[in-house]
């Protein structure tokens, strides 16, 4: 503890109970500065500090959620995910205080959780937990964390269901007119629903035979190559257009679609598809892609992978593929004489295979 002098002005200088460093101006006066270091020193002596404020009431767990989900629907495409599982959730911790919250109780929810969801729910839920306490934490609510230590479930690898040929015909017969061609840019582009209701005619190029996603949902733009198959029933659709109505597939209203659970839902069971969703769509366009021999980076970009790693569950229907790739080293490179190896290769003039002998 210390005073000091900085041009014409005298300081107090000292550290508080809890460590930190406080430099406070005093004035013109040294007696007035030193006045202010004593009771600065005596008060901490008595436990007290200057200007110490009262700590804020306990955050009621309800309350705090309140708080989180307006966060969450101020920055979050996924606010209606956070929302699901803070119900979840407050089912479990009750209306308890968040400081009353420990790493004891969160382990004792994923246990319980894990009896009647799949590990990668649990995570999901535990994950926004953590977030919102985090949040609670940056808002002065709780001194620490509880649930940052916590570690989440090992997951199964990745669902991969897609569509024979004989199911896509099935599908594709049993959907309503206006599901049809909804159905039909979903497999041949891999788009989410999300994004293909979103789709307005200015998003869709024919001329470049491209189509803009600005809404996707890792937030980044991405165009996707147009197939014969989605220019002609995108075409087709666009005479059909009323109005100056902007949605490629609006509502009857002429908005923004918002979903088309009741129309696929009746055409999956009128085509017998048993455990198929929508989202398989997409994981039908990619499987297929993959299994043609497209190159798995570019399969990451037109469907909008944020990670490689998502892209990774496909390699696996690209065996001819990777196959075809080893062979190039044939040509890339030839065995033939080479010093210190007892190694001679001849090709046969008839079948064109290399004959090697040791």
């Amino acid at each position: 503890m210390s005073v000091y002098k900085r041009g014409n002005t005298y300081y107090v200088d000292f550290y508080d109970p809890s460590g930190k460093r406080v430099r406070v101006k005093v004035g013109p006066n040294k007696k007035m500065a030193q006045a202010a270091l004593d009771k600065a020193r005596a008060d901490i002596a008595e436990g007290k500090f200057l200007d110490k404020r009262k700590a804020p009431p306990p955050k009621s767990l309800a309350g705090l959620c309140k708080e989180f989900l307006d966060w969450s629907q101020a920055n979050k495409r996924s606010w209606k995910r956070d929302e699901l599982c803070i119900r979840h959730l407050r089912a479990f911790l009750g209306d308890c205080k968040v400081t009353e919250i420990s790493a004891f109780q969160v382990e004792k929810y994923k246990q319980q959780r894990k009896q009647q969801v799949s590990p990668r729910t649990v995570n999901i839920e535990v994950q926004c937990l953590k977030v919102m306490l985090g949040k609670a934490l940056r808002w002065g609510y709780i001194a620490a964390n509880p649930a940052k230590g916590v570690h989440k479930f090992r997951e199964p690898p990745g669902r991969v269901r897609y569509l024979s040929p004989d199911e896509t015909e099935r599908l594709l017969a049993a959907c309503s007119d206006k599901l049809r061609p909804i159905v039909i840019v979903a497999l041949h582009t891999g788009m989410r629903r999300g994004e293909i209701l979103g789709l307005t005619w200015e998003d869709v190029d024919f001329q470049q035979r491209t189509i803009r996603v600005a809404d996707s949902k890792n937030g980044e733009a991405r165009r996707v190559p147009m197939t014969d198959t989605v220019r002609d029933v995108l075409q087709q659709h666009q005479q059909h257009r009323s109005g100056d109505c902007p949605w490629v597939f609006p509502n009857d209203e002429g908005e923004r679609r918002a979903d088309v659970n009741k129309a696929w839902q009746t055409a999956r069971k009128r085509a017998k598809l048993a455990d198929f969703r929508f989202h398989d769509l997409r994981h039908t366009a990619a499987s297929y892609l993959a299994m043609a021999g497209v190159d798995l980076r570019a399969i990451q970009e037109i469907l909008g992978h944020k990670t490689f790693a998502m892209t990774l569950r496909y390699s696996h229907l690209s065996p001819e593929h990777k196959a075809k790739a080893v062979l190039a080293l044939d040509t890339a490179i030839p065995v033939g004489e080479r010093t210190g190896h007892n190694l001679v290769t001849s090709r046969s003039e008839s079948s064109g295979v290399v004959i090697a002998t040791i």
